[in-house]
């Protein structure tokens, strides 16, 4: 019984003994990205270590989905979870991790600015969608339309006037339709059957006018209610093009249609 208990004693200090905790803390050393090179670049990369991002302006030529990061400079110590230099798709940031005690996320994006001058002789426009295959549901997420009606002169007047028959355009193009039973009675005899859409269905639309000078219109301004209303059709209908491979030749172009072509 005594060498039990004196075993049993000597075995304490050697248990208490392997469960001595270190509590010296690690040192705080912030990681940062000091520099960084990439080819292609307009100007110098634009670094802001407090907000941890890292902006890379490229040149109109460059390929952003391939932009070739040729060297990236960290704080002493630090190391990145994505390794460099190598070839980047930055349409999205990029998002890295720097470590050395402690962890810092980094992102680093692109912008590109690509410029182009034309004139506009009564308007163009381009329609972004967003476009669900299987249920063919669509939205338009963004619209952008330059529209010549001679001189403006109320530009916020005309430029409300543009915004509606654009919306108008879009309605005929995705959601506006009549059907007629064997009467001839139209089966979309409410709001709640004829779609309609309202500025709450569409995203974003942006309107620039290209001044000219129209004679025959009072100070030289011209119609605008009309031609505003044209090039949503075909700017949705290439946009659904482009996301399925499909083309749609009648119109509105329906979920169900969509839907269907997917197959």
């Amino acid at each position: 019984m005594k060498r039990l208990i004196l075993f049993g004693a000597l075995c304490l200090p050697a248990f208490f003994a392997g469960c001595i905790h270190n509590d010296l803390p690690y040192p705080v050393v912030t990681i940062n990205i000091e520099a960084i090179e990439a080819e292609g670049l307009d100007g110098a990369a634009q670094i802001n270590a407090a907000q941890q991002t890292v902006i890379l302006p490229l040149l109109e030529t460059t390929d952003i989905r391939n932009v070739h990061i040729t060297s990236v400079t960290l704080t002493e110590g630090g190391q990145s979870s994505v390794a460099f230099p190598g070839t980047f798709d930055l349409r999205t940031p990029l998002y890295t991790t720097l470590s050395l005690y402690q962890e810092y996320g980094w992102s680093i994006a692109a912008t590109q600015t690509i410029e182009r001058y034309f004139r506009v002789k009564k308007q163009v426009g381009a329609a972004e969608i967003e476009l669900d295959r299987e249920t063919g549901e669509t939205q338009v997420v963004n619209f952008v339309a330059a529209v010549d009606c001679g001189t403006p002169i109320n530009p916020n007047l005309a430029r409300v006037q543009a915004e509606g028959g654009i919306l108008q355009g879009i309605g005929m193009a995705l959601t506006e339709n009549i059907t007629y039973d064997r009467r001839g009675m139209p089966a979309e005899n409410s709001l709640m059957q004829y779609k309609i859409p309202t500025r709450q269905d569409i995203g974003r639309i942006s309107v620039e006018f290209e001044a000219s000078y129209e004679e025959t219109g009072p100070y030289g301004a011209k119609s605008i209610g009309e031609v505003v209303i044209n090039t949503p059709l075909p700017a949705v209908a290439d946009a659904v093009y482009n996301a399925t491979g499909k083309r749609f030749r009648e119109l509105p172009i329906t979920p169900e249609q969509i839907a269907m072509a997917a197959k």
